[in-house]
C-alpha cells in the first residue's frame, strides 16, 4: 500500500486539506473552518488555470462543499478581481481568435457558463474577421498560395470545417488563396 505520509505533512503546514470538508451546521467555528477551506480550494484551483463562475461553482459542488460554502468562497474569489467571467472571455477570444471559428467560440463560452450578454460585449469591443482568419489558415495549413488538387482541397476543406467554419466562408479563403496564387504566363 501507498504512503501518503508526504501529501499529508505538506497539507498540515498550509491549513489545506483535500479530504472531504466538514458539514456541521451546529457548530459555527467548525462551519468557518470549512468555509475558509473553501476558500483555499478555490484559490489553488485558479492557480493552475482561470475558470469562469460556472466551472468553479461545479468544482466546489463536486468536491463536497455546500452552495453557501461554494457561493462564499466565490464571493471571496471574485473580491480580488480573480474570478471574472469577462476577463476570461477576452483572454479565451484572444487566444482562439486564430485557431477556431466565432461560432465555435461563442459555443464553448456558452458551455463555460459565460452568459450570451458578456460575450456579445466582447465580440463587439474585440473586432473578429473571420475571412482574414480562414484565410491565414489556409496559408498556414497550405503554404504559398497555389492551385488545389482535389485531395488537397478535401483536406483543406475538412480542416477548417473541423474549426468550426461555414461552407460558404471556407470557399470564399479557398478562393482568394486560389486567386492569390501566381499564374504562368
Amino acid at each position: 500500500m501507498r504512503d501518503y505520509g508526504k501529501y499529508r505533512r505538506g497539507t498540515k503546514k498550509t491549513g489545506y486539506q483535500d479530504a472531504d470538508p466538514v458539514n456541521r451546521a451546529d457548530d459555527p467555528a467548525a462551519e468557518e473552518k470549512t468555509v475558509r477551506q473553501a476558500e483555499a480550494r478555490a484559490l489553488k484551483l485558479l492557480t493552475y488555470h482561470m475558470m469562469t463562475v460556472h466551472e468553479m461553482q461545479e468544482r466546489l459542488t463536486g468536491d463536497g462543499y455546500t452552495p453557501d460554502q461554494t457561493e462564499a468562497a466565490i464571493t471571496y474569489c471574485s473580491s480580488f478581481g480573480y474570478l471574472n467571467d469577462r476577463r476570461y472571455a477576452e483572454n479565451y477570444l484572444f487566444s482562439m481568435r486564430e485557431k477556431k471559428s466565432a461560432d465555435r467560440i461563442r459555443s464553448e463560452l456558452e458551455e463555460k457558463g459565460v452568459d450570451e450578454a458578456t460575450i456579445e460585449d466582447v465580440f463587439c469591443e474585440n473586432p473578429y474577421d473571420e475571412d482574414d482568419v480562414i484565410y491565414s489558415l489556409i496559408c498556414r495549413k497550405a503554404g504559398d498560395p497555389h492551385v488545389f488538387d482535389d485531395r488537397e482541397l478535401r483536406r483543406v476543406y475538412a480542416f477548417l470545417a473541423r474549426k468550426g467554419f461555414g461552407a460558404s466562408g471556407i470557399w470564399k479563403g479557398i478562393h482568394r488563396f486560389q486567386d492569390a496564387a501566381p499564374t504562368d504566363d
